[in-house]
């Protein structure tokens, strides 16, 4: 193995070990428009890609909340890059989301890569947002 990927994996039994009573179980939904023709509407059908990602959810500290880009009901996740899809932020994307068993939905403001040494991304620190109350359970 590279060094890359030994830090993946490492981070993946981290996840699953030592902070395994604060790490949260979520479905990470990536919406293109290249889905199903659709004949009669001329058009592509959009379509879901489902990814079961594990994170450690934080909210955002109130020194850096600007009320613009940054608001007060923001939160933080960490999430391994092994977890997600190849490449989830490439277009063409309609949306994306995290969503928690609870059915609680966070739109990604800022995915936050953080790379290692090429093009790979070893974690996300992702700025989400919910509509909601963004309350986990």
């Amino acid at each position: 193995m590279g060094l890359l990927a030994d830090i993946q994996e490492g981070l993946s039994e981290t996840f699953l070990e030592d902070f395994s009573d604060i790490v949260t179980t979520f479905d990470f939904v990536v919406v293109t428009d290249q889905g199903v023709y659709d004949a009669d509407k001329d058009a592509y059908t959009p379509t879901e890609v489902l990814s079961s990602c594990r994170g450690i959810f934080s909210v955002v500290e109130n020194k850096i909340v600007d009320g613009i880009n940054i608001l007060q009901k923001d939160e933080m996740v960490i999430v391994n890059g092994a977890d997600l899809p190849a490449s989830p932020f490439v277009e063409p994307l309609i949306g994306m989301e995290i969503v928690l068993s609870n059915n609680v939905r966070y739109k990604i403001v800022d995915p936050g890569k953080i790379m290692g040494g090429d093009s790979t991304v070893i974690l996300y620190n992702m700025q989400i947002r919910t509509s909601g109350n963004g309350i986990r359970s």
